[in-house]
């Protein structure tokens, strides 16, 4: 680990494989990225399963640990959450309290803000997120109205208006698809 910046640019620990430092770097780079999801992903590739020796060393630890250092936080809101969602890759999370917020997880920093997109009035809300957190499915339970918005652009790709009355909504990861079921 780079004594600088703690990466993890050279090995501590003789005892793992060589061919695990490129994986340990990649978890690296997507911790600092504040990709946890990501990052997680790689090092469960190297818990060994049950009877076998474990190899791991203060490497993976290290990283684990970064790892799970903020699994748990409290984003803050003015009023009551009534929907949330996490992106598949875990990196953004979408609430719904008074308007549309968009975080990115790690930093817990808001990077999209209530009237930011122009969302349909008042009304109880589901949300989801595709895969990158680029796009962002709301329905409007009240309206029942469901809206795709393109995030980076702020605009709206589609707008439906289901008879149903539909409760939940949920995108594809790639976000292909977009479900809205009563």
């Amino acid at each position: 680990m780079n004594e600088n910046r703690g990466d993890c640019s050279r090995r501590l620990d003789v005892g793992v494989p060589p061919e695990w430092l490129a994986e340990f770097e990649a978890a690296d780079a997507a911790v600092r990225e504040h990709n946890l999801g990501q990052a997680k992903q790689v090092l469960r590739r190297h818990i060994p399963p049950p009877g076998e020796t474990d190899l791991r060393g203060v490497e993976w630890r290290y990283l684990w640990l970064k790892c799970r250092a903020n699994d748990v936080f409290s984003l803050k809101h003015k009023s009551r959450v009534n929907s949330s969602d996490i992106s598949p890759d875990g990196r953004w999370i979408a609430s719904e309290s008074d308007g549309v917020h968009l975080w990115q997880s790690g930093t817990w920093k808001e990077v999209m803000s209530p009237g930011e997109l122009k969302i349909e009035p008042r009304g109880e809300r589901a949300l989801a997120l595709n895969r990158d957190g680029s796009l962002l499915a709301a329905l409007n339970r009240d309206a029942n109205v469901v809206t795709l918005w393109h995030v980076p652009s702020r605009s709206l790709r589609l707008r439906h208006t289901d008879a149903d009355q539909p409760y939940s909504v949920a995108l594809s990861p790639d976000g292909l698809w977009m479900m809205a079921s009563a």
